[in-house]
């Protein structure tokens, strides 16, 4: 007997959705599929895999193989599974300018009131990572890429400029592109509906130079070193949320999971969201989401230096800022 359309490797697949998943009692499909996948890997690093290419035209290429996972039955077995599993998908709810401009308020009231250096930070730190995640929205995963020496390196010079602004200078790879690349993206110091972007920055940045002695590497960092994630927040980020509904029951319904906000994705669904409500320009909302087909990001070079990126960015400023003032 020999199984040549992979029913072992099915039967391994249908196994490891019986885990406990995170949503679910057991995986989902999204979370099941990785088993194949990490198989048809493994077997392509091995003696079998035969590197045959039947087609080759610029950078799209079709390459004969032997893996069962890649053949038409494991392919129907996959589709027949994901029909009867079904998806069950929870979105991070989306902030709104009420909700943002009632946290900020209260971090504000602790700030103040505050004489540790610790707490100071933290409430700095949180407030930072949702400004630039919401105010440009960003991703929850893009927000630690903002480098620090290259914010210095434009601070004084958009603090002068008219409107200010500030310069978020991230450097890392970005969904949709490949390789590193420096991106510069402009947020104004103060919205439209007040929020004051740049006194929280100030504070932050002075803490990062003149406490803690830094001048170049990631902005938000851990506390034992190395770049921070959008998870390292998520706790305080939600104690906050919990207080602002306690104190403004209007703007959180009382049904809402607090647990389903996260700084991964709450702070760009809700920008898009309020950038829409306020009938800014669907090609401004493309523009700062940088939602481009593949054809438009073809020939894109990446490793520009960042002086000649921001020289770039600087052209298309005042469309770009027109986001982050709208909100």
């Amino acid at each position: 007997m020999v199984d040549r359309v992979g029913m072992g490797m099915a039967i391994y697949t249908l196994h490891s959705s019986l885990r406990q998943g995170k949503y679910t009692t057991n995986l989902q499909w999204d979370s099941m599929r990785k088993t194949p996948t990490w198989y048809a890997n493994a077997f392509g690093a091995g003696s079998d895999y035969n590197t045959g290419s039947t087609l080759a035209k610029d950078e799209k290429k079709l390459f004969v193989t032997q893996c069962p996972t890649s053949g038409w039955w494991f392919s129907r077995f996959m589709r027949g599974a994901k029909l009867r599993m079904g998806v069950v998908r929870r979105q991070n709810e989306a902030l709104t300018i009420k909700v943002v401009l009632a946290l900020c308020e209260i971090a504000e009231e602790d700030w103040k009131g505050s004489q540790d250096e610790s707490e100071w930070r933290d409430i700095e730190e949180m407030i930072c990572f949702m400004l630039a995640e919401f105010c440009v929205a960003l991703r929850g995963e893009e927000v630690p890429l903002i480098v620090l020496d290259g914010l210095l390196n434009f601070w004084d010079e958009t603090r002068g400029s008219v409107p200010p602004y500030i310069m978020l200078t991230l450097r890392g790879r970005f969904k949709g592109e490949q390789g590193l690349r420096w991106h510069c993206v402009p947020v104004a110091d103060v919205t439209a509906s007040g929020i004051l972007v740049r006194r929280w920055f100030d504070r932050f940045v002075t803490r990062r130079v003149t406490t803690e002695g830094k001048r170049t590497g990631w902005l938000f960092v851990r506390p034992e070193g190395g770049r921070a994630k959008f998870g390292d927040y998520d706790p305080i980020f939600r104690d906050y949320l919990t207080r602002v509904r306690n104190q403004y029951p209007n703007l959180i319904a009382a049904s809402t999971d607090i647990d389903d906000y996260s700084l991964r994705r709450s702070g760009r669904r809700g920008a898009t969201t309020e950038a829409t409500n306020r009938d800014v320009d669907p090609k401004t909302i493309e523009l700062i989401n940088r939602w481009r087909k593949k054809e438009a990001a073809r020939g894109t070079e990446p490793g520009l230096p960042m002086r000649q990126v921001y020289t770039e960015v600087s052209k298309s400023l005042e469309a770009l800022l027109r986001f982050s003032q709208s909100l």
